[in-house]
């Protein structure tokens, strides 16, 4: 698996082609690209649409050829590999904007998987809902064992329209896993983005009551940071400003440990 958009520009081809020691300062040994590495097997390419065009010339040699050359090696290597391209933006557009090869698009549209959005796959929303909330029992242990949802936090999951589709959902799972304190996930653990509902600090801001305490205040703000990061407890406490011991025992207090 090679993920286009996470790979540093200058060192694209050589995770993908490999190169020869002493091709660049550090290149100490000789290294396997990731073609050569799948010789026989299959390559994914996630986001190909972040490819930068200079390495696309060169992946569309080896769809034509199955050949390439390491960086700083002039000897041509051939493979036998299955190309599996992924992306999420509009190719064709990406094509007009000058940013996408049309000759490499045809390569690689042999045949294409179209997956529809969420929004456009409503049956789907409820099995993705209890996988990840199954995944989130299995990374939090430690917290009650949920297992199951109200039906209006379903009704909210069903309504919601999901601009960032299974991603989202995991976040919203995960959130309002983390904020329940009983066996169901009810309606106000979910995300306020999903239930519409006013923040404290928005209600409070238009001069509207609030009964929330300085420690609820601070119980919701450790939960949505949680949320944010997923839980990673060292980079919760960087962005709280908190040592990690000081964390533990906040999470303790509020019941989240």
């Amino acid at each position: 698996k090679a993920n286009c958009s996470a790979i540093v520009e200058g060192l694209f081809a050589s995770e993908l082609f490999g190169h020869a020691k002493g091709a660049f300062s550090g290149a100490i040994r000789d290294k396997v690209g990731k073609f050569e590495f799948a010789d026989g097997g299959t390559i994914f390419l996630d986001e190909i649409a972040d490819m930068p065009l200079s390495l696309q010339a060169k992946l569309l040699r080896i769809l034509q050829d199955m050949e390439f050359e390491m960086v700083g090696d002039n000897r041509v290597r051939r493979v036998d590999v299955r190309i599996i391209a992924a992306t999420n933006k509009d190719l064709k557009e990406e094509i007009l904007a000058n940013r996408f090869r049309e000759d490499l698009y045809y390569r690689l549209c042999v045949v294409p998987v179209t997956l529809p959005p969420l929004r456009e796959r409503q049956e789907d929303i409820l099995l993705l809902a209890n996988f990840f909330l199954e995944k989130c029992r299995l990374k939090m242990p430690n917290r009650p064992s949920i297992t199951d949802m109200t039906p209006s936090a379903v009704a909210a999951l069903l309504d919601y329209s999901w601009p960032g589709n299974v991603r989202e959902l995991e976040n919203a799972v995960e959130h309002a896993f983390i904020r329940t304190k009983s066996d169901r996930i009810g309606y106000s653990a979910l995300p306020m983005s999903i239930t519409g509902r006013p923040s404290v600090a928005a209600s409070g801001a238009a001069g509207k009551s609030t009964p929330a305490t300085m420690g609820e205040l601070e119980r919701l703000h450790i939960i949505e940071v949680m949320a944010r990061f997923s839980g990673n407890k060292g980079r919760v406490a960087q962005e709280l400003g908190l040592g990690r011991t000081t964390l533990w025992r906040k999470l303790k207090k509020y019941d989240l440990a």
